[in-house]
């Protein structure tokens, strides 16, 4: 078993086979969750804050606390609670859960070595598999994992990656339900387009960013069978710093997007993204408040391209542009604090810029 694991001709399959059935387990586990928190937060948590707040309802301080059902305000004390306990916290409990089994186990240093060549030729390390993973459940851990790379070039090499190649589950989840009916062919182009571009990003980075990838030197662990207390303990301590760190700036982002709505800057911003939208993706202009949508909640908002009926070019053209073009809002407060604005904004534009390119040129090829 460790010459399989570590030798690309065997370890690469048992590495996709992993990488397929944890993307089953995390989504698996994370929507029972949902499913089973949601009911508690509807039918108990949401009445108990309108009997609290039943007065200011109606009002800006109302709209900003509550929300008005999520059609233009999202109240941070509703949905931003929601957001971060029950739609992210669900996958990231159940993705640490699986690492930290995995790690117990003794496979993910194995998976390090095994792609370390690899990754190298994006500018990174075999540990920069481990945020890359992350990014796959949830892009917020995997926004806090970038702190085990060494130098800063990594960090921001591995971002870029996170953004634009890992699609989180819940995404991942919705662009398979939305193009299924179309058949495995548009699927496929959706994801085969994340990956190039996933690779370009890297490529693009590790040749403007002075500076040389370290190598990777490291102790291999034996296989071990893991023990439930010490992994339910380390499980406790990455969900304390979650709570501790990506909550209360989730909650932040989502009061910066009402008060966005509340200014009007929202509507300004849609009024001037209609044009590329129309003229560069090729797609209706009614779509645009969706992208705006997008910031906040980028499963929800490619949900909502169903009842516009596009066609699957169309529809393929704007899961690659949503999946790419900007981090959800949470995201972008967790990148805010790891790396810095000069740095967030840098591979924030890079994305944006490969997002309208690669929208474009699957435009002119579909349709």
């Amino acid at each position: 078993l460790q010459g399989w694991a570590t030798t690309p001709v065997t370890g690469l399959p048992i590495a996709l086979c992993v990488l397929v059935v944890s993307f089953f387990l995390v989504r698996f586990v994370g929507e029972h969750l949902i499913n089973l928190l949601d009911p508690l937060y509807e039918n108990y948590y949401v009445p108990f804050l309108e009997h609290i707040f039943g007065g200011i309802k109606d009002n800006a301080l109302g709209m900003l606390l509550l929300g008005d059902g999520g059609e233009n305000y999202f109240g941070v004390l509703t949905d931003g609670l929601h957001i971060a306990l029950i739609d992210v916290m669900s996958y990231v409990l159940a993705f640490y859960a699986l690492l930290g089994f995995l790690g117990d186990l003794g496979y993910l240093p194995r998976l390090a070595v095994l792609l370390d060549s690899l990754l190298h030729k994006v500018g990174l390390h075999g540990y920069g598999s481990l945020p890359i993973m992350l990014g796959f459940g949830c892009k917020v851990p995997a926004v806090m994992g970038i702190r085990v790379l060494e130098t800063r070039r990594e960090r921001i090499i591995a971002l870029a990656l996170i953004l634009v190649l890992a699609p989180c589950i819940s995404q991942t989840a919705m662009i398979i339900s939305i193009l299924s009916p179309y058949g495995l062919k548009y699927m496929l182009i959706v994801f085969f387009a994340l990956f190039v571009n996933g690779i370009l990003a890297g490529t693009i980075l590790n040749k403007l960013m002075k500076g040389e990838t370290p190598e990777l030197f490291m102790e291999i662990p034996s296989w071990q069978i893991p023990q439930w207390r010490p992994l339910l303990r380390k499980l406790w301590i990455r969900m304390k710093e979650y709570l501790g760190d990506a909550l209360p700036l989730i909650l932040v982002g989502v009061l910066f997007v009402d008060l966005m709505q509340l200014s009007g800057l929202t509507n300004w911003i849609a009024q001037i993204a209609r044009y590329p939208v129309e003229h560069i993706l090729g797609l209706p202009a009614d779509t645009t408040p969706l992208l705006i949508l997008g910031c906040l909640r980028k499963d929800v908002s490619i949900a909502l391209l169903q009842p516009f009926n596009l066609p699957p070019a169309e529809l393929v053209v704007a899961c690659v542009f949503m999946a790419m073009y900007l981090p959800c809002v949470a995201t972008f407060f967790v990148m805010l604090r790891e790396s810095g604005w000069k740095d967030t904004f840098r591979v924030i534009t890079l994305t944006l810029c490969m997002a309208f390119l690669s929208a474009w040129v699957l435009r002119l090829i579909l349709m």
